[in-house]
């Protein structure tokens, strides 16, 4: 790997988070999180999800937050791109996404209209509130969970020195998640808090999980 290729991050939702850290080579500071808490990795990454025959190589990001419970990942939410981008290169995005979701033969459970003019009309709505938000396309391999969505860059720091409102650019967002699987790790959690405090809603240091 040359110096100006980014790093791959390559992992599934129900791996060992220390398996993640230590086969990837990339530091997650285990011994500062909850057992609950998410890694938030803000450095030039490409996300590879290494399901089998449905391997997923995502574009560069600059922000990936992992979720996970007990130890275990029980999601990725990333934002495939290097800069903020206009409504036209992030529906460009968006539909390339959409059918490399498709090639890589994930299950299509529902796809929404993407007209870029009708887009186009939404944000200009001089009514609208808020941030603006779209769905693209929702995936699904066994039980994990696929959304495909753009939404406006509202106070998130890709760039410096930038407007917490940026209107009129946009990120792209892959968000990944297993819902039996949160619930079954949280269950985890919540046991081992009652067994060693008593004290259900009260996190406990991720070492706790660590290693067993």
């Amino acid at each position: 790997m040359t110096n100006h290729e980014p790093s791959a991050l390559h992992l599934t939702i129900g791996q060992s988070i220390e398996v993640v850290e230590r086969s990837n080579g990339i530091p997650f500071h285990l011994d500062r999180l909850r057992d609950n808490s998410p890694v938030v990795l803000d450095q030039i990454i490409s996300v590879v999800y290494d399901e089998p025959d449905h391997i997923l190589h995502l574009p560069p990001s600059r922000f990936v937050m992992i979720s996970q419970y007990a130890g275990v990942v029980t999601g990725i939410d990333t934002s495939p791109q290097l800069r903020y981008l206009d409504l036209g290169e992030s529906h460009s995005l968006a539909v390339a996404l959409k059918a490399q979701l498709e090639a890589a033969h994930w299950q299509l459970v529902r796809s929404y209209p993407g007209d870029l003019e009708l887009l186009q009309r939404l944000i200009s709505d001089p009514t609208r509130h808020g941030r603006f938000e779209r769905d693209y396309a929702e995936f699904r391999i066994g039980e994990v969970h696929l959304r495909l969505y753009i939404k406006e860059a509202i106070g998130i720091g890709l760039e410096e020195r930038e407007p917490a409102v940026r209107r009129n650019l946009f990120l792209v967002n892959v968000d990944l998640v297993d819902p039996n699987r949160v619930a079954l790790e949280a269950g985890r959690v919540f046991a081992k808090r009652r067994e060693l405090t008593g004290k259900p809603n009260e996190s406990l240091p991720l070492s706790a999980f660590l290693g067993k």
